[in-house]
């Protein structure tokens, strides 16, 4: 869709940088959400902080790669 909307206004839709936020349940989409362009992933959590979800994140930006278009 975005790239709909870059296109109707005369956008690079290369030059948007695209962010999702996640909650924990939800890090299994990580890599999809990489795949579909995603470069940076925010991790949702709530207090008392479980840093384990975290580490999981971490993991999954680890096995995507860090170069550019990758999830960070």
């Amino acid at each position: 869709m975005l790239d709909q909307w870059c296109e109707r206004v005369g956008r690079d839709p290369g030059e948007v940088a695209r962010t999702v936020m996640v909650n924990p349940d939800q890090l299994p989409l990580v890599e999809g959400f990489a795949e579909a362009g995603a470069v940076h992933v925010v991790l949702s959590l709530a207090a008392p902080y479980d840093l384990r979800q975290v580490e999981e994140l971490l993991k999954v930006r680890e096995a995507l790669g860090s170069g550019p278009g990758r999830a960070s």
